[in-house]
């Protein structure tokens, strides 16, 4: 878990939570006082009127908030200095949502909830998005992982699931070509009618039909086998009407294609837990690349 895995660290973050929401809503009724004249506003002051970068408060709050979101942007090249003694990973992590969340009221004192002109507008507009994209990963990182520990028991390292999928194959067509090397014609002996047989023949057709498109597709499995109460239903049967040794291939085959299902399982939730970090990075970049625009303009015409 990234916020840690015991009860306290769970309560400590939902606590930091909650203090950020109870700020936010007493920041708008404080505000929305001051505009509706409920609330005396004094120009400049930081405690009965506007606060905004030009005020004493204000301005720190966005210098503060800046150095924050330049120390945020450092745990990604962290990632690519692991052999460098820069303090342990779990601890960058967790400063990285713990101020990353706490730099939100440091915003809103900063811009007295006012957008201002196109660029710090912008800025505003990015700013939440990258906050509403990192909370969104966040749970997410709470929840999918231990998915995959209740969900996934054949779950296997993600670059390496075309090789077990192909690895799987491979044993399936290997059961189908012996079963056809061992079959026999029952009929001719008069144990069982062959309308009443589940026949190798009739395996080999379906596998080649069914089971073979479905271990080859890309990304996740197409067809009657990705459902598991159908290929359920479909193996029961197939296993009432057969004999040995096909009984025993076909529960094999029903074993392989529920590993098949695991993986294209694993194989989504992974997109989940990860896919994400597409928004909230290049987010994030663009976010501090005008904060430092920001800046300099301000710098320019103090």
């Amino acid at each position: 878990m990234l916020v840690g895995g015991t009860p306290t660290a769970r309560r400590a973050f939902l606590y930091l939570l909650g203090t950020i929401f109870v700020f936010c809503i007493a920041a708008a009724l404080w505000y929305l006082g001051v505009a509706i004249g409920l609330v005396t506003r004094a120009p400049g002051s930081a405690l009965f009127g506007y606060t905004n970068g030009t005020t004493t408060i204000g301005y720190y709050a966005g210098v503060a908030g800046f150095a924050v979101i330049i120390f945020e942007m450092l745990f990604w090249p962290r990632k690519y200095l692991r052999g460098y003694r820069l303090g342990r990973a779990r601890l960058w992590l967790k400063l990285h949502i713990w101020l990353g969340l706490a730099v939100l009221p440091l915003a809103i004192i900063h811009s007295g909830f006012a957008y201002g002109g196109l660029l710090t507008g912008v800025i505003m507009m990015l700013f939440y998005a990258v906050i509403a994209s990192g909370v969104w990963g966040l749970g997410l990182q709470q929840i999918i992982p231990q998915k995959l520990l209740d969900d996934i028991p054949q779950e296997t390292i993600a670059t390496e699931r075309g090789v077990v999928i192909r690895s799987l194959l491979s044993e399936a067509r290997g059961m189908v070509d012996r079963l056809n090397v061992l079959e026999v014609d029952t009929a001719s002996g008069g144990i069982i009618a062959p309308s009443v047989h589940y026949r190798s023949k009739q395996f080999s057709d379906f596998f080649r039909d069914q089971v073979v498109p479905y271990l080859e597709a890309p990304g996740t499995g197409p067809g009657v086998l990705a459902s598991r109460s159908r290929s359920a239903r479909l193996f029961d049967d197939i296993r009432s009407r057969a004999q040995e040794p096909l009984a025993g291939v076909a529960k094999r085959m029903e074993a392989i294609c529920e590993t098949r299902r695991q993986l294209d399982r694993q194989y989504n939730l992974y997109w989940w837990l990860h896919s994400w970090l597409c928004v909230h990075l290049p987010l994030s970049i663009a976010l501090t690349g005008l904060l430092i625009v920001h800046v300099v303009y301000a710098l320019k015409f103090w």
